[in-house]
């Protein structure tokens, strides 16, 4: 079970330079095993507040508190606990995969004796099992962005701070990445995630940050912000049975503004709340209709974005 005090948590912190103000008046409360999303355009103040967090960057004014902890006054208790993954990065050329995690577990203090099973588990973990033994300038983008990953977690953080982690990726590398994340959600790992890509955070986070030009707009679950920002709906999903009773079940119901049924496949535009999508499939169901994935297409998602930030 998790627990709910909270793990991160910051006061009116504030960042400024030469008097433009890159993060203002930011107050987060994350609790202990939960992922929370940060999403804003290139220069909205991600990246600012990430370091903020992960003590790098020293606010010029507020709080942050690392698990009731001020990460500013008492860093060496803190620091440890943190996994931090930057936007940009460089690797050592000349090292093997294997060796360049070995490297930082030194880094980190890792005891000799565990490295090796910690390191071929991380390994497994980011789908690079087989790449142990090449050159890291051998990976690809998306391999190297597994193998960051990887090293961020060398020495089993229980807080991740990760700017951006598919960001110039292509879709198959993103959708690895993003599946090593809901794994880590999973877990309990307390996250926060920075990036441009709403879709990409919806999948595992708990809750969502929408920032710009410094300010955080609004905060919300997926489904709170998409209710307050984009009732109308793009809804889809695959049909299992029950062909003949759908168009008669949605033609009747007041929400659906208009729908299409092509093979199994029913495409929907719906204006409501998220418990009226509830209710719309409760009512399928009785009608004997079986569904799959009644669910937001992506372009729904990123409308949520755009118009809070509009």
């Amino acid at each position: 079970m998790r627990s709910s005090y909270m793990m991160i948590e910051t006061l009116d912190l504030w960042k400024s330079y030469e008097g433009v103000d890159a993060v203002k008046a930011l107050n987060l409360r994350i609790e202990k095993g939960r992922s929370f999303g940060l999403v804003g355009p290139n220069g909205a103040g991600k990246t600012t507040t990430i370091r903020m967090l992960a003590g790098l960057l020293v606010p010029s004014a507020g709080v942050v508190r690392i698990d009731g902890v001020d990460i500013f006054k008492h860093p060496s208790d803190i620091m440890p606990r943190i996994g931090y993954l930057p936007d940009e990065y460089g690797v050592f050329e000349g090292l093997r995969v294997f060796e360049f995690l070995d490297y930082y577990a030194g880094l980190y203090k890792v005891a000799r004796r565990e490295r090796r099973e910690r390191i071929e588990r991380l390994l497994s973990l980011v789908r690079l099992g087989n790449w142990a033994e090449k050159f890291v300038e051998q990976l690809s983008r998306g391999m190297c962005q597994r193998l960051m990953i990887a090293k961020t977690l060398i020495h089993n953080p229980e807080i991740l701070l990760l700017d951006e982690p598919t960001s110039g990726l292509d879709p198959r590398s993103r959708a690895e990445v993003v599946e090593v994340l809901q794994h880590l959600a999973s877990i309990g790992k307390t996250m926060v995630v920075a990036s441009n890509i709403l879709y990409d955070l919806s999948s595992f986070c708990d809750s969502l940050g929408i920032i710009d030009k410094g300010v955080l707009i609004d905060t919300g679950t997926l489904e709170e912000l998409s209710d307050k920002y984009c009732r109308e709906k793009i809804l889809k999903a695959t049909l299992v049975s029950g062909v003949n009773r759908v168009e008669e079940v949605l033609s009747q119901d007041k929400g659906v503004r208009s729908f299409s049924v092509e093979g199994d496949t029913v495409t929907l535009r719906y204006d409501g709340t998220v418990e009226d999508v509830a209710n719309l499939n409760e009512k399928l169901v009785y009608a004997g209709v079986r569904l799959t994935g009644l669910c937001q297409e992506r372009r729904t998602i990123e409308e949520i974005f755009l118009r809070a930030t509009s």
